[in-house]
């Protein structure tokens, strides 16, 4: 959730469990949290002028709830270009609804977009092996903020590109997948990308979550870029510790909970 003089963001609305994990089902935890979150999330939606949707993975939109768009200007993944046929399915299901209710819609790959003096940037559709995304820059007179969506550290070279081009106070960073196995080559290689985006865009905040926070040995596999923050003088945190809260990963948990309770 951004706010600008102009107006209010929200970027990607959503929120979602993993079926399975360590071959267990969501704890009902996980099941508790997800509600609360998504109704703290329509309430940013409806106070938003501006909706902003990156990818179409449960994690970044709602899509059983396409009336949340009712008045929105919306900006969207173009669902006809690089998108798996479940993702389409997802967009357009979506869309039956959501464009008759949002009063603007905008398919936003590879382009910018201005609310007064509030500029957008979006990036040409990236994939990460899986998914396909797009990543967002939002930036003002007085401060600008980078949003990688799934770009996963980013562990393409043309979701770094996009990153290194765009200058952010803020940089919101989802992480690699580390609870996956991970060449060694590969995993130095999404590091030191990952220190060239924060160092390149000159980001004085950078949101390390998402992705990285699935693995609880997630700190320790990222020392390096720990590291890297404080000899450059880069604050790294999840987006819990920037709101001051605890880190409750409890996806990464989820063995844990089982054995302490149904």
């Amino acid at each position: 959730f951004l706010e600008t003089r102009d107006g209010k963001i929200t970027i990607d609305p959503g929120a979602g469990i993993a079926p399975l994990r360590f071959g267990l089902p969501p704890h009902s935890l996980e099941q508790w949290q997800l509600k609360k979150h998504l109704d703290r999330i329509r309430l940013f939606v409806e106070s938003s002028e501006v909706v902003v949707i990156t990818s179409y993975h449960q994690n970044h939109f709602c899509a059983a709830h396409p009336e949340w768009m009712k008045g929105k200007v919306l900006f969207m993944k173009n669902p006809n270009q690089k998108t798996t046929p479940a993702e389409r399915k997802s967009a357009f299901d979506f869309l039956k609804t959501a464009q008759k209710l949002a009063s603007h819609v905008h398919f936003a790959d590879g382009r910018d977009f201005s609310m007064g003096k509030t500029r957008f940037s979006f990036s040409p559709s990236c994939f990460n092996g899986k998914d396909y995304f797009i990543e967002t820059a939002v930036r003002t007179e007085e401060a600008s903020f980078l949003y990688s969506s799934a770009a996963c550290g980013p562990v393409s070279e043309e979701a770094a590109a996009f990153l290194l081009d765009h200058q952010s106070d803020t940089l919101y960073l989802d992480g690699p997948v580390t609870y996956r196995h991970m060449e060694a080559s590969e995993s130095a290689q999404v590091l030191e990308r990952m220190r060239r985006v924060a160092k390149e865009t000159e980001a004085r905040d950078v949101l390390l979550d998402h992705h990285a926070l699935r693995d609880l040995q997630w700190k320790t596999r990222l020392e390096p870029f720990f590291h890297f923050g404080l000899e450059h003088g880069i604050r790294i945190r999840t987006a819990a510790e920037y709101r001051g809260e605890e880190n409750t990963p409890l996806e990464a948990r989820r063995n844990l909970l089982h054995q302490e309770g149904p």
